[in-house]
């Protein structure tokens, strides 16, 4: 959609990628998933024109930060060290730019978890060194422009609870989120990771042997299949998709839709355990993602 920028939104990447590879995987995988600029040590690579919008936020089709914000992301945040510390210091340069360009003050500048529905905690490495400390860096690149006084989103103070999910409490660059509902962590915390409190406490999976959701050996199988066409929203945090319809360690994930998050489809496949929806990918490889729970009949999104 085409947007009138009113704020800049800034992510983590959460890996070690460059910017240039960020872009271009971006470009090229069937997740709908854009942002504006990738940032690294060395250069600044754009992935969507500033006057249209990405989904980055985690806000849905129709949220501000989705709909209204330009999306920043800054490489080399899963190691940090010194080639983020350059990202980090180009992003500032590109911010601020950016903020006179479009007429903005600093307190237009958000992190992704001001937005994200969940709190996603993003930008991670950004806030863990200090949110206040790189929009003082943004201020500085602005060399006199006006800075309203009402301030920009910043991290919680540590008397906020969130639930963080990590592989440790000791591996912050294995986050992939923080929430202040423990239920909300839970439910997307996948396997090999935990959910911990603000003290570094796990509080899922407990240590004693929880009951999984289905006996580990049934196993999966074909019981249906239709040509359908139609668009599915996903209302969940996320939902994994696949190359094969079976959830099996053997069948990695490909890519995940969130909430808010649309996917058209062509065909329906059904099995003992899950009903799928599946297309084909901009790669020309098809995907299934299981969007019914047979067991429980819970759906995960909406369909038109």
């Amino acid at each position: 959609y085409e947007m009138v920028a009113e704020g800049i939104t800034v992510h983590n990447t959460a890996n070690d990628a460059s910017a240039n590879n960020e872009v271009s995987y971006m470009r090229n995988n069937d997740k709908e998933v854009s942002f504006t600029y990738a940032v690294d040590d060395i250069e600044i690579v754009q992935g969507l024109l500033a006057n249209r919008n990405g989904w980055h936020s985690g806000d849905g089709g129709n949220g501000y930060g989705n709909r209204k914000t330009i999306s920043i992301e800054i490489c080399y945040s899963k190691s940090g060290g010194a080639r983020f510390d350059k990202a980090e210091e180009n992003a500032a340069d590109l911010i601020a730019m950016l903020l006179k360009q479009n007429g903005l003050g600093i307190n237009k500048v958000y992190t992704h978890m001001y937005f994200d529905k969940y709190k996603k905690y993003c930008p991670a490495r950004t806030m863990d060194k200090g949110w206040n400390r790189f929009v003082n860096m943004i201020k500085a690149k602005l060399n006199g422009t006006v800075i309203p006084s009402t301030p920009s989103p910043v991290r919680p103070t540590p008397s906020i609870q969130l639930y963080r999910i990590r592989r440790s409490w000791a591996d912050v660059a294995s986050q992939k989120g923080a929430y202040k509902d423990i239920n909300n962590a839970i439910s997307c915390c996948i396997g090999g990771y935990s959910v911990f409190d603000v003290s570094g406490n796990k509080v899922f999976p407990s240590n004693q042997v929880a009951t999984p959701p289905k006996p580990v050996n049934i196993s999966e199988y074909k019981t249906g299949e239709k040509d359908e066409i139609g668009i599915f929203t996903c209302n969940v945090a996320s939902i994994n998709f696949r190359n094969n319809p079976l959830i099996d360690p053997a069948n990695p994930i490909q890519g995940q839709y969130f909430e808010g998050e649309n996917v058209n489809y062509d065909y329906v496949y059904i099995t003992n355990l899950y009903v799928y929806i599946s297309w084909i990918g901009g790669t020309g490889v098809r995907r299934y993602m299981p969007v019914r729970d047979k067991s429980t009949g819970e759906v995960w999104g909406t369909f038109e």
